[in-house]
């Protein structure tokens, strides 16, 4: 699907997938790990999730699991979320 690979890119020169996967309704458990499976299956890249959602560890097993299967190249390294924020556009990006 081509509109899951269209990219942002951010300020520092990252990019960042224009549509991504929301968790925050699914509740712990094989739903969850399914979806989040299914949705790297079809092609989504950025899974939208937070400890808040209280579906981590489901999501978490999800992803590895699926990158592997999805690309040989792919490893567990390249799946660690990164320590900044990408939900915020610089106002420059922003569209009225």
């Amino acid at each position: 699907m081509r509109v899951l690979t269209g990219a942002y890119t951010l300020s520092n020169g990252d990019q960042i997938p224009k549509i991504g996967f929301g968790t925050w309704l699914l509740k712990e458990g094989d739903e969850c790990y399914n979806a989040v499976a299914d949705a790297l299956r079809l092609g989504y890249r950025l899974i939208d999730t937070a400890r808040a959602y209280h579906n981590e560890a489901s999501v978490g097993r999800a992803v590895p699991t699926r990158a592997s299967r999805a690309s040989r190249s792919t490893s567990r390294r390249n799946c660690r979320p990164r320590r900044r924020t990408t939900t915020r556009l610089s106002r420059s990006s922003r569209r009225p």
